[in-house]
Formats: C-alpha cells, structure tokens, sequence
C-alpha cells in the first residue's frame, strides 16, 4: 500500500514538472507534434501478457500542448505532453497521468519520420504495473 503511494505521488510530481517544463518550452516545440495522429499497435511485455492483458490498437493524437489516446479496450484524457528533442526527422516525446480510478501512466516514445515507437508503464491503484510497448505509423 505504501508503495502505491509513493508511486502516485512520484508520477504526480513528474507530471507537474512535465507540464511546467512544456509552459517554459512555449508553444513553439510542443507545436510540433500538434495536429498529429497515430494509428498504434499496444503489446503488453510478456509478464503482463502472462497476468492476462492482451493487445489493443488505438489512436494517439497530439492537439494544443496534450495528447490523448483513444481504444476499444482503453481511453486516455488529454493530458499534457513534453518534447525532450527534436531534429528534422525524430522527436521523442512524454507524458504522465494520475486518475483516481485507474491509476498512474506513462507514455514515452520516439517518432521517426512517419512512424512511432514507445513504451506505456501503468501502474493501477492496487500497486500492479503493467507494462506496454507500442508501435504505429502516422494518419494521413
């Protein structure tokens, strides 16, 4: 229980430091990615495969500084988003949330060119993390 907690506020303080980091940023960088979407594949690692979680496809899209996702299986609010670097054809890009009912996510991932890659790290309420790769490409 003390480690759900800790986790929480660790993922609640990045969070607030992330959304600061993209007011500082300005628009400029987080524009970017703004106005994108991306048709994703979702595959859990095998421990969360082994615990019962499947794949899912979904979409994530970049508007206004946030980023949400959006799947038959799982929907994500918006919630801000940082752009750690980028250059003419990669950027890699961060975001984190914490909901009451489900718990804390991490989405961190690379976009290079037409393509996206990444890594989802949720952690629920009870303390159990599962832990996701994505891969998609970009929607037209």
């Amino acid at each position: 229980m003390k480690q759900t907690a800790w986790v929480a506020i660790f993922v609640a303080i990045a969070g607030a430091i992330a959304m600061g980091y993209t007011m500082a940023a300005g628009s400029a960088e987080v524009a970017i990615l703004d106005g994108t979407g991306w048709k994703v594949n979702v595959e859990p690692d095998k421990l969360t495969k082994d615990g019962g979680e499947k794949q899912f496809d979904g979409t994530l899209t970049f508007a206004e500084g946030n980023i949400s996702f959006s799947a038959t299986k799982v929907g994500v609010d918006a919630s801000p988003y940082t752009v750690s670097q980028c250059g003419e054809k990669e950027c890699t890009f961060k975001t984190s949330r914490v909901t009451m009912g489900e718990g804390a996510s991490v989405w961190t991932g690379v976009i290079h060119g037409n393509e996206v890659e990444g890594k989802l790290i949720w952690t629920k309420n009870s303390g159990e993390v599962l832990t996701y790769t994505f891969k998609g490409t970009k929607l037209d």
